[in-house]
């Protein structure tokens, strides 16, 4: 079966959700392998090397390093991580040999490749020469087609939801560590930037603990704004943990200790929530999801949560489902079927029909 070749800037050891959607796919689409610039990215049919070089552009040793990968690894289509400035690449690259390409797009990229006329008009080139556009949701999608995309060779692929498995072993840890016993975990799993709107949940649970004194605020992630949110939760009197950056086995385990997922991102023209890996996560472990209505994240959620149009109903929808056993039991079984919708091999199976219909 013909070989894809994935050239990408965003690959493990780094976090987030698109690093997690590309070793999704390679771990489970035998016809993938990724050349990526990630220091200490690894695995099988992974390529770790620079392609950085002081001049401008700062890819341009691509145009040489993309031609002898695709011979090394026999592939026979290339597909660009981001649509700028890799796409770029893989343009000049099919303009020269005539090879064929893809290109993934998530929703912050497409955003970013739009700011301005220049950026505007190469996006547009990326994509008239593409052979097929993946996209992580409808929403993405609809972006790439304002962009000059085509909806004819425009595929979604959502993202698959990990398996994690929690230990009761590491469960008890934790519960220990911060004494837990008796609390009610409001858990946030995300980036510290500004669209995750944490801010506006440290807000909401100033309000929730007055009424809900065993409720506890539970902060999974590193980022720019961590001192800045820490200070609020000081400031607001909010009893917030910051967990930072977590391996998987802790992570599963604050899944699974926890009573209510919450990431209710805000609406930022320049950076958007194209769909949202962390809630299928969530919901794999069953867990009841309060969600906004930004970008692609009604789509990951469905019916499995509430979603909400405004941070002044967040309180409230926190609220209900501690208080409510019965509305958070639904939620919790609707939340397991919703993610398993989502698995691994049924995205995987995706990409794989679209490698074999390009080559047919």
């Amino acid at each position: 079966m013909a070989k894809l070749l994935l050239i990408t800037s965003d690959f493990p050891p780094r976090r987030g959700g698109v690093a997690t959607y590309y070793r999704t796919l390679v771990k489970n689409v035998l016809e993938m392998e990724v050349l990526t610039n990630i220091i200490g990215a690894e695995g099988e049919r992974v390529h770790q090397l620079s392609w950085s070089w002081p001049g401008w552009p700062k890819w341009l040793p691509l145009l040489w390093l993309i031609p002898i990968w695709k011979i090394k690894t026999k592939a026979e289509f290339l597909a660009a991580g981001e649509i700028l400035p890799l796409g770029t690449a893989l343009m000049s690259v099919r303009l020269a040999f005539g090879w064929r390409y893809l290109v993934f797009v998530h929703g912050l990229d497409i955003q970013l490749a739009t700011r301005n006329s220049w950026k505007r008009w190469l996006t547009r080139q990326v994509l008239k020469y593409s052979c097929q556009v993946v996209v992580n949701s409808n929403f993405t999608r609809d972006l790439v087609i304002r962009a000059g995309g085509k909806l004819a060779t425009t595929t979604v692929v959502y993202p698959a939801v990990r398996a994690l498995s929690a230990s009761q072993r590491e469960v008890n840890r934790i519960k220990a560590q911060y004494q837990l016993a008796g609390k009610k975990v409001v858990l946030t799993v995300a980036r510290l930037v500004l669209r995750k709107g944490i801010s506006q949940v440290i807000k909401a649970m100033a309000q929730v603990q007055s009424q809900q004194p065993e409720a506890i605020y539970v902060v999974v992630g590193e980022g720019p704004m961590k001192a800045e949110l820490r200070a609020q939760a000081e400031r607001d009197k909010v009893n917030v943990i910051f967990t930072g950056g977590l391996p998987a086995d802790e992570l599963a385990a604050w899944y699974e200790s926890a009573e209510v997922f919450v990431l209710t991102p805000i609406k930022d023209t320049k950076d958007v929530e194209g769909f949202g890996i962390v809630y299928l996560e969530a919901m794999a472990r069953a867990k009841a999801v309060v969600a906004s209505r930004v970008g692609g994240v009604a789509e990951a959620v469905g019916e499995a949560g509430i979603l909400i149009n405004d941070h002044g109903d967040l309180a409230a929808a926190i609220v209900k489902l501690l208080q409510d056993n019965g509305l958070r039991l639904s939620f919790e079984s609707k939340a397991r079927a919703r993610a398993a919708q989502f698995s691994e091999a049924a995205q995987a199976h995706k990409v794989t029909g679209l490698i074999k219909n390009l080559k047919s």
